[in-house]
């Protein structure tokens, strides 16, 4: 089993966006809560992404991705994966009529 974001766009088509295994997912969710995140931490059980949560969303994965960064070498991976969810938020955000969640 693994965690990602899933899209249902407007036009039918449906998007799938990597984000790590579910053990990743739980890693993911540790970290998280140490940087004080509240929505992240969610990705790895079940999180309905609402056109409300984007903003807030956007700037959770942000931080997270910042954080792995700094780490360096050996976080490329997660950098990577945060980057790809912080792109798929934007086209969201940029957006409407779609259906969305983290899991």
């Amino acid at each position: 089993m693994s965690v990602s974001l899933s899209i249902r766009w407007p036009d039918g088509a449906f998007e799938d966006i990597p984000i790590s295994s579910q053990r990743g997912g739980e890693w993911w969710a540790e970290e998280a809560r140490r940087l004080g995140l509240e929505l992240v931490p969610q990705f790895h059980q079940f999180l309905g992404v609402e056109p409300d949560l984007l903003d807030q969303l956007i700037a959770e994965v942000d931080i997270f991705r910042q954080a792995m960064a700094e780490r360096g070498a050996g976080y490329e991976e997660t950098v990577d994966s945060a980057n790809r969810v912080l792109d798929a938020l934007d086209r969201l955000k940029k957006s409407s009529g779609w259906r969305a969640s983290l899991g």
